[in-house]
């Protein structure tokens, strides 16, 4: 019998380490499911991601370009919008076409220089709607280019500093804004030292201080207009010039802003999740007068 017992014992014996091994088998399978699972997820989200950015971006066919929000409709408002401003200026007020230019740029990044404006009622009736298309339209779309230029290189300069820091996936939102304060700060500071040498370079009569105010006025768009380009290069530079320098010191503002901005929505945060954490407390402390009431309202 005793025999008889151990080879029982070592039947059951050989049967649990079946179960054991049996087990472990469909652990292993499970796990290497959930892997495969998570690697398809990951996979699938990267491909929408990819789907997203192709739908995007405007494919070089009629039907995209003939979009009123393509890049292409885009530039030809802006041609039309130069196109129309030459058309009439030349033939009314007797500018030539980068004098038109020049204007119609002064006119919708609303520095208004003052050296060219309307001699008369009439001419003054077409500028009312040509700024007020130009200050709505034209800067909506020259935002919109942008966007495109300027903010992409601040995302692409901020994160490869920080990639290269090593502490792209550690930074804050907020250091990440000041960051993006100090990379639009650098291309203002741009703007205040190579503007000012070219129109000081360029303009014979023009003092540094000369060209650093006229620089600081063309930024702010406050364009007082007491100072007078005299060179044409200097006017053709000061076309490309005005555009670059109002959207570096906009991109400071904005970069400013939202810095605030998401130092009150923190702050706000912050002060409701501490004020729920008092709520809570609060109502979990121990009050030994109410436990015993409720005891016995129990025995009752």
């Amino acid at each position: 019998m005793s025999g008889n017992g151990k080879g029982v014992a070592a039947v059951g014996g050989g049967g649990g380490g079946g179960d054991r091994g049996s087990c472990s088998d469909l652990k292993r399978q499970k796990s290497e499911v959930e892997v495969r699972k998570q690697f398809s997820d990951m996979e699938e989200a990267r491909r929408e991601e990819v789907d997203e950015q192709v739908e995007n971006v405007h494919p070089w066919t009629i039907s995209s370009m003939l979009r009123i929000n393509s890049p292409l409709a885009k530039v030809t408002i802006v041609f039309i919008y130069y196109l129309i401003g030459c058309l009439y200026y030349c033939n009314k007020e007797g500018w030539s076409i980068l004098d038109t230019i020049y204007f119609a740029t002064v006119a919708y990044t609303s520095v208004g220089y003052g050296f060219f404006h309307p001699s008369d009622e009439q001419s003054q009736i077409f500028t009312i709607f040509y700024v007020l298309f130009g200050c709505s339209v034209i800067i909506s779309i020259t935002n919109d280019f942008s966007r495109v230029f300027f903010v992409a290189a601040q995302e692409y300069w901020v994160h490869a500093y920080l990639r290269w820091r090593g502490k792209l996936d550690s930074t804050s939102e907020l250091a990440m804004a000041q960051l993006k304060i100090n990379f639009s700060l650098l291309l203002v500071l741009l703007m205040l030292v190579f503007g000012p040498l070219f129109f000081y370079e360029n303009e014979p009569d023009w003092s540094v201080i000369n060209a650093v105010y006229w620089v600081v006025c063309t930024m702010t768009t406050v364009g007082f207009g007491d100072l007078t380009i005299t060179q044409p290069s200097t006017r053709v530079f000061n076309i490309f010039f005005i555009i670059s320098c109002v959207l570096c010191y906009s991109l400071l503002l904005t970069n400013v802003l939202d810095l605030w901005v998401l130092r009150i929505t923190n702050k706000a945060t912050s002060d409701a999740a501490s004020q729920n954490n008092n709520d809570t407390r609060a109502s979990t402390t121990f009050n030994p007068l109410q436990t015993l009431e409720e005891e016995e309202e129990e025995e009752a």
